[in-house]
């Protein structure tokens, strides 16, 4: 019986991983925009105000950032490009914040006087209620 020649059997290919995401230390060395980590921001199309978070180098060299909001009581976070984004002024987010929250107000009122017309409703819903089973009675 003949051992296997070593260098006929082909040296093993070892999986390499991917490079980590690395978080740079701050957003004013990769983009000419005077956004920083903590800025508060915008969707240039529009949206909700959200934080910037850090920026993150992609194997696509496409710069990244996380960005969060709240919305309905609800944290919310997703990536967007630099290029996606806008900073938004200290008196633009206070305005922002004050019609937020005139607007959640607005709806708050608008859902107690919902529930109000409705617990107004059900004396006649039960009265017609009642009255059909007696109808169905008499038959």
């Amino acid at each position: 019986m003949t051992t296997p020649d070593s260098s006929a059997i082909p040296p093993k290919i070892e999986e390499v991983a991917p490079p980590p995401i690395t978080p740079l230390p701050a957003l004013r060395q990769v983009s000419q925009t005077r956004l920083a980590t903590g800025d508060l921001v915008r969707l240039k199309s529009g949206g909700p105000l959200m934080t910037l978070g850090p920026v993150v180098a992609t194997h696509t060299d496409n710069n990244q950032v996380e960005c969060r909001w709240s919305s309905l009581g609800k944290l919310h976070a997703n990536f967007f490009t630099l290029g996606a984004l806008e900073l938004v002024s200290e008196e633009d987010a206070k305005l922002q914040v004050q019609k937020d929250a005139e607007s959640s107000q607005i709806a708050e009122q608008r859902r107690h006087e919902l529930e109000l017309a409705k617990i107004a409703a059900m004396p006649a819903t039960l009265e017609a209620q009642r009255q059909l089973i007696l109808a169905q009675k008499a038959k």
